[in-house]
């Protein structure tokens, strides 16, 4: 089934969809005196909470590299009954473990800036409490901070 015409069709199909969705981003953000660049009305909000965060942004990514990482150890438990030699069962069990970790990473990094960012969607807040903006400052640097922790320990 899988074929090239296929893969550019789909490729094509992909890619005018994030162009649409990025020219929604583009149109729908304006800048707020307060808290900086913010979408401009309630049903963009509500889109970005529910759809964006949600799905493209963390169950679809995070389903999909789980759904991997539990196929490849699937697969090297399938070659131990296979007559393959020692030195390569090895490499097998250490690659299926540092994609394990990967993955592993991944979600717990993730999980926190999602909810941070639709939790920040979806309260609106007193511009006049600095209090509260100063704790929502602190949870958003922090869960930034952990977010690109994934990008950081992998590319050491």
């Amino acid at each position: 089934m899988s074929t090239i015409k296929l893969a550019h069709r789909l490729i094509l199909i992909i890619t005018i969809l994030a162009l649409l969705n990025g020219i929604l981003f583009l149109i729908s953000y304006g800048i707020d005196p307060n808290m900086g660049c913010e979408p401009l009305s309630r049903f963009f909000k509500i889109y970005i909470s529910s759809i964006e965060f949600s799905i493209v942004i963390g169950f679809l990514p995070i389903s999909i590299s789980s759904t991997f990482a539990i196929l490849a150890y699937l697969n090297v438990r399938r070659i131990i009954r296979h007559q393959v030699s020692i030195f390569r069962r090895r490499l097998d069990r250490q690659l299926t473990a540092m994609v394990l970790i990967r993955v592993c990473l991944y979600v717990i990094t993730n999980l926190p800036f999602i909810a941070y960012e639709i939790y920040q969607l979806n309260v609106s807040f007193n511009p006049n409490d600095n209090l509260w903006i100063s704790i929502d400052q602190l949870a958003g640097a922090i869960s930034f901070s952990i977010y690109f922790l994934n990008y950081s320990v992998f590319n050491l």
